[in-house]
């Protein structure tokens, strides 16, 4: 199973040892003691503590497309599957490093990053659609489709790896095997589902001079409501790369306005008092997401109030309440940088499909979309199986028909008759 030849892992258990990710932090420091605690079980080289991960026991990690005997291998897994793999993986192929890639047997390739440090704008410029856009090093804007990239006879060859073999403790196995079934269990329980959303896209929605990242969020605040009955705090992430060391601020995209159209939406109010209200609502979210942008958001504020709090023993009860409820709802817009350089019409299945990411909440939902081009916008939907509030396809169907609903106010296809 896995590698065979130079790096092949033969010891019982090694395997599995991206597993011990899975266990609760006294068992996965317990390790350290035995020599296994960088989850490597069995394998270790040279570079490897320095985030550089090419080979590990079971070939997951080095885009060998492996993953025979596991179902991966003939290249029929198809998009939500591929998804399924890249978020959560086995159990054990993946987990334990801050950025990590995957291949699969049909030659994609998936990018997955722990998100305390890995952005989703970055990760996104760091893939290309379908593995067909070659970049040059030192001008990754200068080569196009289909062209090879220039020789770089300065670039070395890394080193032949060294590997060490570990003997296999009875002790460490069991640990294995129980960090094992503890990851699983998490793994199988997210409810993952994309959508490749290609009924319209940003080139018909500017038509209707309204934002595409409002008009997509109050979609999702509609096909919320649709869903659970309710509103729920929601939560929008913000790029702040407008400042040095930016990142992220929140845009709170579930407001007063938004919910007010939401309710007319449901009452069956009249096209005109529904598209005044729209209109409002997305005004408000782009003013919001200006403050965010300029460093004016206030979540980041607030957080930096918590830290000092703790730092001086203080007990805040704004901030234990402010803080303490959940993002039942939490989105995001993953950029893609490829989109122009190369034709999205000619070669639609070389488009990525983006990035998506896990529930905050137990009770909620992961939403990521991507917008690609003029004609799609790919949504990513995470929730968890064991919540009797959510699932992942029904809400999916919701957030296409909100879509569909919100486009219907503005008859763009009577105004094209006139």
């Amino acid at each position: 199973m896995g590698l065979k030849g130079e790096g092949y892992v033969g010891l019982e258990g090694e395997g599995y040892g991206n597993g011990n990710m899975g266990l609760e932090r006294e068992g996965y420091v317990g390790l350290e003691g035995e020599g296994y605690g960088n989850g490597d079980m069995g394998l270790e080289r040279e570079g490897y503590r320095d985030g550089d991960v090419v080979l590990k026991g079971e070939g997951y990690r080095n885009g060998d497309v492996g993953l025979e005997g596991e179902g991966y291998g003939n290249g029929d897994m198809g998009l939500e599957r591929e998804g399924y793999v890249g978020l959560e993986g086995e159990g054990y192929g993946n987990g334990d490093m801050g950025l990590e890639r995957e291949g699969y047997g049909n030659g994609d390739m998936g990018l997955k990053g722990e998100g305390c440090w890995v952005v989703g704008g970055a990760s996104g410029a760091l893939t290309s659609p379908g593995g067909l856009l070659h970049y040059s090093i030192t001008n990754p804007l200068a080569t196009r489709l289909n062209e090879p990239p220039p020789p770089h006879p300065d670039i070395a060859c890394p080193p032949r790896r060294r590997y060490i073999h570990r003997g296999s403790r009875r002790h460490c196995q069991e640990v294995i095997q129980t960090s094992l079934a503890e990851a699983r269990t998490l793994a199988q329980d997210v409810d993952s589902h994309i959508i490749p959303f290609s009924e319209f896209g940003k080139g018909l929605i500017k038509k209707c001079r309204t934002s595409p990242d409002a008009f997509i969020q109050i979609a999702l605040q509609l096909a919320h409501f649709r869903d659970k009955g309710k509103f729920c705090l929601t939560y929008e992430a913000s790029m702040t790369r407008l400042f040095r060391e930016g990142r992220t601020e929140t845009v709170r995209s579930c407001t007063n306005e938004t919910c007010a159209f939401v309710r007319a939406m449901l009452r069956n109010d009249t096209r005109e008092e529904c598209l005044k209200l729209l209109k409002v609502a997305a005004e408000k979210h782009q003013s919001m997401y200006r403050l965010a942008m300029t460093g004016m958001g206030i979540d980041r504020h607030l957080f930096c109030l918590y830290v000092v709090s703790k730092y001086l023993g203080e007990e805040s009860a704004f901030l234990k309440e402010v803080l303490s409820e959940p993002w039942r709802l939490s989105t995001s817009q993953t950029p893609l940088q490829q989109v122009e350089l190369f034709d999205l019409v000619r070669y639609p299945e070389y488009v990525s499909s983006g990035g998506g990411f896990g529930p905050v909440a137990d009770d909620g939902y992961g939403v990521s979309y991507i917008i690609v081009g003029e004609n799609l916008i790919n949504f990513h939907i995470s929730s968890k199986h064991s919540s009797p509030e959510t699932d992942s396809h029904r809400f999916g169907d919701n957030i296409k028909r909100a879509m569909l609903d919100i486009l219907a106010l503005f008859q763009l296809d009577k105004k094209a008759t006139k």
